[in-house]
């Protein structure tokens, strides 16, 4: 007697069923991962033009500042290139970077620089906030389709 048998059209519309779920998943990690690396190049990129509007409007000669906000534009950029690999994980190091240093250049050159800039910092801690929801659900997508073997 013959052991192979042909798969029923039930098996094949349920195979097909699943991997278009797993498809459609795989579609949407993409879009989710994208959003998050794009917040965060933004901010890379916010970071950048307000270091160049420093320096042109810079009175002093001393160009430290300016390097440092241009390093940390660079900074950005490696950490959304890592959102394409763990994007929840980019992101909260991204908000939590961003944070730190807000708190570091208060503690540093005084409480008054804290409210220097406070509507473009709110700005881009609103941005990289608002990215969390759609790394957290993509990191969750990764997971779902690690658990089921894609």
């Amino acid at each position: 007697m013959n052991d192979t048998t042909k798969p029923s059209k039930e098996n094949d519309i349920v195979t097909n069923a699943y991997q278009d779920y797993n498809w459609q998943k795989l579609k949407i990690l993409k879009k989710k991962t994208q959003r998050s690396r794009d917040t965060i190049f933004i901010v890379a990129t916010y970071m950048m033009l307000a270091a160049l509007f420093q320096l042109g409007t810079s009175k002093s000669d001393d160009k430290r500042a300016f390097f440092i906000s241009l390093l940390l534009s660079f900074v950005f950029v490696g950490i959304g290139f890592l959102a394409g690999k763990e994007p929840f994980g980019a992101l909260i190091m991204a908000v939590i970077i961003y944070v730190g240093l807000w708190f570091v250049s208060v503690a540093l050159l005084g409480p008054e620089y804290s409210f220097r800039g406070i509507i473009g910092k709110i700005i881009v801690i609103v941005a990289l906030a608002s990215g969390i929801p759609h790394a957290y659900e993509a990191d969750k997508i990764k997971k779902e389709l690690k658990e089921s073997g894609k």
